[in-house]
């Protein structure tokens, strides 16, 4: 399953960046596992009763956001071999991206990440084929993910995919991201 698929199951009205230039997440489903009648795992609606965590605990909702220290990670393909200025673009997107997702699925722990500081790592893989597994992972563990291809019109090739945005609680996304090294 490639990356742009894999994203396209949690935001349900993804538009191709290339060619709209915009994204539509009226559809999205939910950013962290919750139990709740009706809903899969992206929108956090106020009757959302608990978070449920990978090994089958259940958090109630107000306490992910008020208690659960929370991290972005923003993973950059080296083999690309982006200026640096390149790199920075790309990471604003993959933040500015990944921000939109949290915000419009309302995220319980969007405001401890924010009131903590909003803790951002960047780190790196060697290759784009590394970040497919990273991304399933993340979106099987109901983490948030956002992914940039690139437009093409500078540096890389059209549609290569510079980095891979992950957040949520930071024991997760450590479990997804923790081997990696900084970049």
């Amino acid at each position: 399953m490639s990356i742009h698929r894999a994203n396209t199951m949690f935001v349900d009205q993804l538009v191709d960046m290339s060619t709209s230039g915009r994204q539509d997440y009226s559809r999205a489903e939910t950013v962290l596992g919750v139990a709740a009648a009706g809903q899969s795992v992206m929108g956090m609606p106020s009757d959302i009763s608990h978070v449920v965590h990978p090994d089958g605990r259940k958090t109630p909702a107000m306490f992910v956001e008020v208690s659960a220290d929370c991290k972005v990670v923003l993973i950059v393909v080296r083999s690309l071999h982006m200026s640096p200025g390149k790199i920075g673009a790309q990471c604003a997107h993959a933040a500015v991206g990944l921000y939109k997702v949290i915000v419009t699925n309302r995220a319980p722990w969007l405001s401890a990440w924010e009131s903590a500081g909003e803790k951002t790592v960047v780190l790196a893989v060697d290759t784009a084929p590394e970040l497919e597994p990273l991304a399933e992972q993340a979106q099987a563990m109901s983490l948030a993910t956002f992914t940039v291809a690139d437009a093409g019109k500078t540096e890389v090739a059209p549609g290569s995919v510079t980095v891979l945005a992950i957040g949520g609680v930071s024991e997760l996304v450590d479990q997804v991201s923790g081997k990696l090294r900084t970049y």
